[in-house]
């Protein structure tokens, strides 16, 4: 909704031309852009494509042609295709003023993929910082990033990445699921657990998911339910084709599917509302993983049950797979002298590194090259990023002639050619990541152990101060429902943004941002509402969006706000001013007949003029008023 929200009606006091404009969405399966482009073209009224998706050339040229012209609306791409090919498109949309916000979709990910096997996701800090220089003054892209499981850890390293030079901020009002029935089985063995699952997916309700970690295994579950007489079942993993993917998405969301056995390439935003249960034939590698998955089931918030069988081999997948690779100091150290050796300098302090290039030519590097030696150097410079050593700034621009794949950084530190900083700065970084990585796998075991209530484990993964705690049902309130943890709301973020106002608007507000205005209802032209809506549409280009009505309004509201159809401009009616739970920031208050005012409302007695609405309605608008 947020991304759909930011294409049809965009930002308060945002220049929107019709019909133009882009707003990239960065997903991390082509699962979820595909998803993603369905309810688009349903809800903003979009022309497909929408989502870039490898393989498909056609539709994918046609993506980068519209986003090059600003005609493009929505894009739904990968970290990998908006830094590579999307990335000269998208600085053409940034220059011509018409690229309007960059959404990163499920943001946990920079820090979980991003340190690991998927290095673009914190790559994508440096195209952004690219695509901000290339705009207009006034007319940069917004940065909106999204996660309803963000832990501390991932939240530090989008700040890290993100936020250096700008107004970072961070709004939470994440509620933990109340629809799971949350059951766990007792270690047991391969043949145990196959015996056990398929004896729970022909009782369960359905639809289901059926959950393993590893390509191999989705293969040889969906063999073992095509032959157990399961026939509405389809296996969905990393390898899976463009085509077959979005006849597999399309089939789950039209509840054509009984099961879909899946990688956790599958799932991730994928909405379908009446999924009824989740089945976890391995250990996931972290909590966060297990829960975003069990997340699958009970969208419509009905009822839904979550199944976990584990085996003694998948805890030694699961810590395989959690010990992430991040580079070592000697190794990290050694690789950026070698690119910063090769260095194209750039002037004011900025520079291009080329992160296609060797390490070295010791034994240990004479093989690295292709995409595994590249994933590598940009480990380097994203942890170095991290540490607050270097920024990175995208693709150079203009492009160096130069053979290679380059990086333009600002360094921060002149230190960096010092191992000394290195051990001081960067291990440091490693080693909270590697902490955090533990903790969350910690926090797996906890649960498989079945001895607190999961509601409890995941609050501590997230922090009680950030979301709000609803206990489900699990082993203990099942026996016992006095054990049930009470539940505890979380409250509604406001915030905490405000756009500078106009000067001539902004000296009539009172030191609250806040101008009351009364009329007389007897005494209104009869173009008072078209006089009213030309006031307000002014109001807003200048930044006041908010309208609060206390009381019956004597005006063809509908007609006035006309023009907010598709602005943003919030409107609210009340019957008290304490009741607002408006953004934060200046306001306009029409006070209807007969409304009492509290004293606090009316103690900056100097700037109420009630007289002003009388003035803008019954004159040609002017720039006075």
């Amino acid at each position: 909704m947020i991304f759909q929200l930011v294409q049809t009606v965009g930002f308060v006091g945002a220049d929107q031309a019709e019909n133009r404009g882009v707003t990239l969405v960065i997903v991390p399966t082509v699962a979820l852009g595909v998803n993603h482009e369905q309810e688009a073209v349903k809800v903003c009224g979009l022309s497909p494509p929408l989502a870039f998706q490898g393989g498909n050339d056609v539709q994918n040229n046609i993506i980068a042609e519209r986003i090059a012209d600003g005609t493009q609306g929505l894009c739904f791409a990968s970290p990998e295709a908006a830094c590579g090919r999307l990335r000269d498109p998208l600085r053409s949309a940034a220059e011509a003023g018409l690229l309007r916000a960059m959404v990163i979709d499920e943001a946990h990910l920079v820090d979980q993929w991003g340190t690991g096997f998927r290095t673009e996701f914190q790559e994508l800090s440096g195209l952004r910082r690219e695509l901000l220089s290339a705009a207009p003054v006034g007319q940069a892209l917004r940065t909106i990033m999204l996660s309803a499981t963000l832990t501390d850890s991932s939240l530090e390293t989008l700040r890290s990445l993100f936020g250096a030079e700008s107004n970072f901020e961070s709004l939470a009002a994440v509620q933990l699921r109340p629809e799971p029935d949350y059951w766990i089985a007792p270690l047991t063995t391969e043949a145990s657990r196959i015996a056990q699952v398929l004896e729970a997916l022909h009782h369960v309700p359905r639809p289901a998911v059926l959950y393993v970690t590893e390509v191999a295994a989705a293969n040889a579950w969906h063999a073992r339910l095509v032959e157990a007489g399961f026939r509405r079942v389809r296996k969905l993993h990393g390898t899976t084709g463009r085509a077959e993917r979005e006849e597999i998405v399309g089939q789950w969301r039209d509840g054509s599917l009984d099961i879909v056995v899946g990688t956790s390439a599958f799932g991730l935003g994928i909405d379908y509302g009446h999924a009824r249960s989740v089945i976890h034939a391995c250990v996931p590698e972290t909590l966060d993983r297990f829960y975003q998955e069990v997340g699958r089931g009970g969208r419509d918030g009905k009822a839904a049950l979550s199944l976990i069988v584990p085996t003694g081999k998948d805890v030694a997948i699961a810590e395989r797979i959690n010990a992430q690779q991040v580079i070592s100091i000697e190794r990290g150290f050694h690789r950026w002298k070698t690119m910063f050796a090769r260095k194209a300098i750039l002037g004011n302090g900025r520079f291009a590194v080329r992160i296609d290039g060797r390490p070295g030519t010791d034994e240990r590097d004479i093989d690295m090259f292709g995409d595994a030696n590249t994933d590598w150097n940009l480990r380097t410079v994203a942890l170095m990023a991290r540490a607050g050593i270097l920024r990175l700034l995208g693709t150079p621009y203009p492009r160096i002639e130069q053979e290679g794949d380059w990086l333009e950084i600002e360094i921060i530190d002149d230190h960096h050619l010092e191992l000394a900083l290195w051990q001081s700065r960067v291990e440091p970084v490693r080693q909270v990541g590697w902490l955090a990585a533990k903790r969350n796998l910690d926090l797996m075991r906890e649960y498989l152990r079945d001895d607190r209530c999961p509601a409890a484990i995941l609050e501590d993964l997230y922090g009680a101060n950030r979301v709000g705690r609803t206990c489900s049902r699990c082993s203990r309130c099942r026996d016992d429902d006095s054990c049930r943890l009470s539940s505890v709301a979380v409250g509604e973020p406001r915030g905490p943004w405000t756009e500078p106002l106009d000067p001539l608007v902004a000296n009539l507000l009172d030191n609250d941002l806040r101008l009351l205005v009364s009329y007389d209802p007897g005494d209104l032209a009869r173009n008072a509402s078209r006089r009213l809506g030309d006031t307000l549409q002014r109001l807003a280009q200048a930044r006041l969006a908010k309208l609060i009505t206390l009381g019956p309004q004597p005006f063809d509201m509908e007609r006035v706000l006309k023009f907010a159809e598709k602005s943003a401009f919030f409107v609210s009616d009340l019957s008290s001013l304490a009741l607002s739970r408006l953004p934060r920031g200046p306001e306009l208050v029409m006070v209807g007949d007969m409304q009492t005012l509290e004293p606090q409302n009316s103690s900056h007695a100097p700037k109420i003029l009630g007289f002003s609405l009388r003035r803008s309605i019954s004159k040609p608008p002017m720039d006075a008023d």
